[in-house]
């Protein structure tokens, strides 16, 4: 009921004329060619590094601080240690504790300045 009562408020607001099909063409190649830069791919080592802060639960460019603090609350929920009681369990937290290595260690090599990008 709330999506309509919206819906209509936007369709009150929308001007009460039509453009011809030429016009939307018109409209169409003007905007795709003036109005937005060009998408560029992401670089895979960005796409990796981004990988890394999702895995450590931190936004995209977080300081090695952050890192450091996420990384740490993360292994003490998900080390497999504290899931001894269920092998299933304690697979996925390995797996976990994997990724939260491989990104910590990535990190700590780039703020050191080992890795070139």
């Amino acid at each position: 009921m709330l999506i309509k009562r919206f819906l209509n408020i936007l369709k009150s607001n929308l001007p009460k004329t039509k453009l011809s099909k030429e016009d939307l063409e018109n409209e169409k190649e003007t905007f795709e060619e003036t109005d937005h830069p060009p998408i560029k791919p992401m670089e895979p080592g960005l796409k990796k590094e981004a990988e890394y802060y999702a895995n450590l639960e931190i936004k995209y460019g977080a300081g090695f601080s952050e890192i450091k603090i996420s990384y740490k609350e993360l292994i003490r929920k998900y080390h497999p240690d504290k899931h001894v009681h269920s092998e299933e369990k304690r697979k996925i937290a390995e797996e976990i504790t994997r990724k939260l290595n491989e990104a910590y260690n990535y990190f700590e090599k780039k703020f050191n300045g080992n890795i070139n990008r």
